[in-house]
């Protein structure tokens, strides 16, 4: 549809395993790009295919976390607030697992889906250990309401105004972390036309440089997002 509305001209005709490619989510319907063509379709039509979890299932028996493993002071050397997040932080998979693996984590979900902040830093060149953090301080560790109704780690979409109603639902805890990083990385991270994931370009939208203080500018009306965020950060590095 031309518009998110079962009212609105129809643009096309999609047919059983067509590939979309979501470019937005509002509500109960998604923006997406299919080929040629752009426009809405309602989500209980689809179907999500989960890429990065592919990906991991595919490689894992082939990670070796010993050889290209980074010591705990060469990657504290590499921590602080102005760092630029739109790199890996240089985890192995193992120390993704380690350091979120807590006993804050009363429900075990990152612990659980460490490896997806791990894969994240290999399809979208983003640090997993910054978007780990802001899951968790926006969710309390998984806490949340939102966190375990929604599937939503982030608050994503949840205004200040109406934030449950507004917050949106996802299908599981690791599509969310795929759709904030690459949310991240297309929008807040690096500046409009630089190449990112699938051959796509960042909008550069929200872009105020790749630190924790140029996202706070337009991601988060609290003003001290970033010192807490960078506080989680500093927390699990030192469990490393």
């Amino acid at each position: 549809m031309v518009e998110p509305s079962e009212e609105s001209q129809k643009v096309a005709t999609l047919s059983q395993n067509d590939e979309l490619k979501v470019l937005e989510i509002k509500g109960e319907w998604y923006r997406i790009r299919s080929g040629s063509t752009i426009g809405y379709v309602k989500s209980e039509a689809t179907t999500y295919r989960n890429y990065v979890q592919e990906e991991a299932e595919k490689n894992s028996s082939n990670i070796n976390t010993s050889t290209s493993q980074k010591s705990k002071a060469e990657l504290l050397s590499t921590l602080s607030f102005g760092m630029a997040l739109n790199k890996p932080s240089g985890l192995t998979l193992e120390q993704f697992k380690t350091i979120l693996s807590d006993s804050k984590d009363k429900n075990k979900i990152f612990e659980q889906n460490a490896e997806y902040f791990y894969y994240i830093e290999k399809e979208y060149n983003i640090n997993g250990v910054f978007v780990a953090a802001v899951g968790i301080h926006e969710s309390n560790w998984g806490t949340s309401k939102i966190a375990q109704e929604k599937y939503n780690l982030f608050g994503y979409g949840a205004y200040d105004s109406n934030p449950y109603n507004g917050a949106y639902t996802f299908s599981d805890y690791s599509e969310c972390i795929d759709l904030l990083a690459r949310v991240f990385v297309k929008y807040y991270l690096n500046p409009a036309g630089t190449s990112i994931y699938g051959g796509e370009t960042a909008s550069g939208k929200y872009y105020n440089g790749p630190t924790l203080s140029g996202i706070n500018q337009k991601y988060a009306t609290d003003k001290n997002w970033a010192n807490s965020v960078y506080t989680t950060m500093k927390y699990l590095y030192n469990k490393l």
